[in-house]
Formats: structure tokens, sequence, C-alpha cells
């Protein structure tokens, strides 16, 4: 998902596989149809400065998202035999609301906004987002946690 050229990095991958050996990955579907980063984003949102989304072929968490983009790549890089597999896990991503809050300030686009912020308010404004990122996961809060749910490809393919 993060490489500036997927098509020579799976094929170097391809070259480093046996005849017929079989690549297995997962990988993020539609960013719409993860919760456990779009609902967080929507809580800080109206602190964060404007964000770039990346475009659709850009490297980054949601670049495997259309499997016509990943088929291309794949059967670029010599791949055959693709499935698409979806699958729908639950995330935890915190014991509680704080601690949960503190796992989506280490990833995801309320992350890559907060980089793009002025450092004279960086660490405000930090504060301000993880407060309010809080205070949304706390109406998720569960006895096992902040739990959300998440949409991945098992992506398999033959060399």
């Amino acid at each position: 998902m993060f490489f500036s050229n997927p098509v020579e990095a799976f094929a170097n991958i391809r070259r480093a596989l046996r005849p017929k050996g079989r690549l297995v990955f997962a990988c993020f579907r539609a960013r719409e149809e993860n919760p456990w980063v779009t609902i967080p984003f929507a809580a800080a949102k109206h602190l964060l400065p404007p964000v770039k989304q990346p475009g659709p072929e850009d490297p980054g968490q949601f670049a495997f998202a259309d499997q016509a983009r990943v088929r291309r790549i794949l059967e670029g890089a010599g791949f055959r035999e693709l499935k698409f597999t979806p699958h729908d896990p639950v995330m935890r991503l915190g014991r509680n609301a704080r601690e949960a809050a503190e796992f989506s300030s280490q990833i995801g686009p309320t992350t890559r906004a907060l980089a793009d912020a002025p450092e004279d308010r960086k660490r405000v404004l930090q504060q301000a987002v993880r407060e309010a990122v809080e205070q949304e996961f706390a109406r998720h809060e569960r006895p096992d946690g902040v739990t959300l749910k998440a949409a991945i490809w098992i992506v398999s393919a033959r060399a």
C-alpha cells in the first residue's frame, strides 16, 4: 500500500518466490468502510487544518481498496490466479476511550493532518484532537474496550 512503484515492488517479491509460489496479504478496503478510521477523524475534523486526501494511485493506507487497481498491479508484476476475499474484523483500539484515542493519534488521517499543522500550534492542537477523539470513543466503550469494525481484503495470488 505504501510503495511508490507497486508493480516494480511486487515484481521483486514475485522473483523471490519459488515457481508457482503463493502470495497472500491483507489490505484495507475503502476508507468509508472502516469506521475505526472514519470515526476518530470525524470527531476531530473541526479542529484540523484541511487535509489533502491521497489520490487513487497514491501510496497510502487505502491505496489497495480498489480490486481493479490491485489486479492491474499484481498482474503487471506477473502474478496470476488472483483471489479477493472480504474480511470484516472488529478492531480493538484500546481497553478504554483514553487508550483508544492514544492509538488513533499514532495512525491514520488524523495523524497526517496533525503533521501538517503549524509548529507553533501543534502541541495544543494535538491535545485538543486527542480530547475530542477520546470523547467520541467514550460513546463506543464497552466492557471489552473500544472496538470498531474494519474492512479488509485478503488477497492471494500465484507466481
